[in-house]
């Protein structure tokens, strides 16, 4: 098996002399729900034949499970959907992009190109047209908690020779989540809450998890070798919040930051519309 990308930028590739073309995938379907389905235990004993019929049984139970799980989430993750039909995402995220390599000090940005899809191929056609020896890619990511309490957007940060894209030189990930202030154990009516109101939480929380986003990207392109040792040091103050168990970084009134193998930002929707 390959050994993962680092996830800190190295020393030699920190340099504001080289231009680099960046390549911003935006999501191309409309947020849903991730799904969970139970482990299901296998019978004990028995003979092959009879262990191979439960084997059968189970992988048909298990997809119906799964299509039953999906079917639900889509269902809960409907009023979402509705609520966020006027938000632009691709500008959200070119503007996010923008504003987030203003602050990387040593990454000079050359062209700015959106892909509509993040396909392999579309990746590998990018790097080919690309001006530069080395291209940076941020794909961002979008869902909601699979109880719909949380809306999570994701930045998937790469840095990779433009001769072979598929080999990257540099791979990490940073979260910005937003929660519900009045949350139930009913992902249905989580749901519903996202989008009443005229779904103005909804958009609230994408608009600001951009926002973060902005502050967040360039903090975890600057990481140094000293701050992901200390980050994984297991005697560094923990902390757990959005379902996430992490490494204490900033605790304050309106945002907690954990690195939970990536940065971690959670926050809350405002009581009252801003």
């Amino acid at each position: 098996m390959a050994a993962s990308p680092p996830q800190i930028v190295a020393a030699a590739d920190r340099d504001s002399s080289r231009v680099r073309d960046v390549a911003v995938v935006v999501p191309d379907r409309p947020i849903s729900a991730t799904s969970e389905v139970g482990r299901i235990a296998a019978a004990p004993g028995g003979s092959l034949l009879g262990a191979l019929l439960i084997m059968g049984e189970e992988n048909d139970r298990r997809r119906q499970l799964i299509n039953a799980a999906q079917k639900r989430a889509e269902a809960n993750a409907a009023p979402v959907r509705d609520a966020l039909t006027s938000i632009d995402l691709g500008s959200l995220a070119m503007t996010t992009t923008e504003q987030a390599l203003a602050e990387t000090s040593w990454l000079t940005p050359g062209t700015i190109r959106r892909l509509d899809k993040g396909t392999d191929e579309a990746i590998a056609s990018f790097a080919a047209d690309a001006s530069s020896d080395q291209i940076a890619l941020i794909r961002y990511r979008y869902e909601l908690s699979p109880d719909c309490s949380q809306i999570r957007i994701i930045a998937d940060v790469q840095l990779m020779p433009a001769s072979n894209s598929a080999a990257p030189l540099y791979e990490a990930s940073v979260a910005a989540i937003t929660e519900l202030q009045m949350r139930t154990f009913e992902p249905s009516e989580n749901g519903v809450r996202w989008g009443d109101e005229g779904g103005w939480r909804a958009r609230y929380a994408v608009e600001d998890g951009f926002r973060r986003l902005a502050v967040l990207i360039p903090r975890l392109l600057h990481l140094s070798e000293s701050d992901l040792a200390r980050y994984r040091r297991k005697s560094e103050p923990k902390a757990f919040g959005a379902g996430f168990n992490g490494t204490l970084i900033v605790r304050s009134d309106d945002q907690l930051l954990i690195w939970a193998d990536g940065l971690v930002s959670i926050g809350r929707v405002p009581a009252t519309a801003p």
